[in-house]
């Protein structure tokens, strides 16, 4: 696991339980709830599974040879008009971001899913203020590998905080493309619109009854038929996220069953 300070996506998810209504039956990893899936970036870095792919294998690779993953961005080739500027300009925003506090980030669905009689993507974004010590945070961050949950752990403790859960709704089919997860729609042609509110209450977050929720498990694929995934990228996730959650399980049943 990789320390808090280092720069990568960050993510955050939602768990609405004991929902009713029409679920979508296959894939699901958790019956009766509703999840919502973010990151901290708009979307993908890649437009398809495929490129997904590539890009995946690239990054794994880079362990053993470290020019695997430009290679995988420019095609091997000098000539800038060959390269993949998107994925690349999207690989380098995800990977120098420089970590903030977990509450102050916003983050995204990436891609969209049903929403009732439209397409939509979603987001999460703070809504309520706070202030942090620049220091503090600094020095948190440089010395706990698991600064976050620290940091957010000390500000649920002082206050709670509210997020506004927004939408966007797909009015151009051009501009909005369902199978391009690289695509981040224009928020000129449709604008977030708020439509519900999440407030975390002032709590001990180190006593919560899901403590550092490793019980947990989330996917996309749990989730009302009226919220339906939608594009390739959401559909390779049903597999993903149903070997991640078998992972996880096996994972928790192995330290319950102990060693003597």
């Amino acid at each position: 696991m990789k320390a808090d300070a280092v720069p990568d996506a960050r993510g955050a998810a939602i768990k609405v339980q004991d929902v009713s209504g029409e679920f979508i039956l296959e894939g699901t990893t958790d019956p009766a709830v509703q999840d919502f899936v973010m990151a901290n970036h708009p979307a993908f870095i890649a437009r398809d599974v495929k490129d997904y792919l590539r890009l995946q294998r690239a990054r794994l690779n880079a362990v053993y040879r470290p020019l695997t993953m430009l290679e995988a961005l420019t095609r091997g080739t000098w000539d800038p008009q060959q390269w993949y500027w998107k994925e690349t300009l999207a690989t380098a925003t995800v990977l120098t971001q420089f970590p903030v506090h977990p509450a102050c980030q916003t983050y995204y669905s990436m891609v969209p899913i049903r929403f009732g009689n439209y397409i939509a993507k979603y987001r999460l974004k703070l809504m309520s203020r706070f202030s942090v010590s620049s220091l503090h945070f600094l020095k948190t961050l440089a010395t706990q590998a698991d600064a976050f949950r620290i940091l957010l752990a000390e500000t649920l403790r002082a206050s709670s905080l509210t997020f506004e859960f927004q939408v966007q709704l797909r009015t151009n089919a051009q501009s909005m493309p369902i199978e391009d997860a690289s695509a981040t729609w224009p928020e000129a042609e449709s604008p977030y619109r708020t439509v519900a509110r999440l407030m975390l209450p002032q709590q001990e977050l180190n006593s919560s009854a899901w403590k550092l929720g490793d019980e947990l498990s989330f996917s996309v694929w749990n989730a009302l038929a009226a919220h339906r995934p939608l594009g390739g990228m959401n559909r390779v996730r049903k597999a993903a996220y149903d070997v991640s959650a078998a992972w996880r399980r096996a994972r928790q049943d192995s330290k319950v069953g102990g060693s003597c």
